[in-house]
């Protein structure tokens, strides 16, 4: 039956789609009518015919290029460049600051080395920065923290020193893996604050 109203039909976009599987659905649909194609703000009419999804991208890809180099040079863009520069020099300072601090940190004491995990967080999570994983590694491991430790069985959530090196070793997972802590981090470590406040 064919679909064809002279008016092109929107394909939406499922939760997760990919551009690949979406131009599948796009492809497919334009073999009936002329079609609506919007993924990630890009939108663009596909004509009545038999395309290959792959052609499909291609051209989405085409004016999404051509969207941001246009979006790039206007003032908006210029400004947003500016201020992710600014951005990401004020995360890599702090990042150098934080790990400058290991040389100095008092690694006897765990909160303190909770509170340079937690402050870590959120620069090390920024995009182009950059941070000596090895020396952080190093210099946690000299002191006797490691990536993962008090896993499973070993993990003692009413002990203090025992759930306080679990969420170390967390971090410093992330750290070793990815060179950044999950933001997650900060919930469990208030809830260790939380739970041990009488002992801090």
């Amino acid at each position: 039956m064919s679909i064809d109203s002279g008016e092109p039909r929107k394909i939406e976009v499922n939760p997760g789609d990919h551009i690949d599987f979406y131009a599948d659905r796009v492809a497919q649909a334009a073999l009936e009518s002329d079609v609506v194609m919007d993924f990630s703000g890009v939108e663009f009419v596909v004509t009545k015919g038999k395309y290959n999804s792959s052609d499909i991208v291609e051209k989405w890809e085409k004016i999404r290029a051509e969207l941001f180099e246009k979006y790039k040079n206007s003032p908006e863009g210029k400004a947003a460049a500016e201020a992710s520069a600014r951005d990401i020099a004020e995360k890599q300072k702090q990042i150098d600051e934080l790990t400058n601090q290991l040389d100095i940190l008092d690694f006897s004491n765990t909160e303190k080395v909770l509170d340079w995990c937690a402050a870590f967080q959120s620069p090390s999570d920024r995009i182009d920065t950059k941070r000596d994983k090895e020396k952080i590694l190093n210099k946690f491991a000299e002191n006797g923290y490691l990536p993962n430790v008090n896993l499973g069985s070993e993990y003692k959530p009413e002990d203090k020193d025992n759930s306080a090196r679990y969420l170390i070793g967390q971090a410093l997972d992330g750290i070793k893996q990815i060179g950044a802590i999950h933001q997650v981090f900060h919930k469990f470590y208030d809830e260790w604050k939380a739970k041990f406040s009488e002992m801090v």
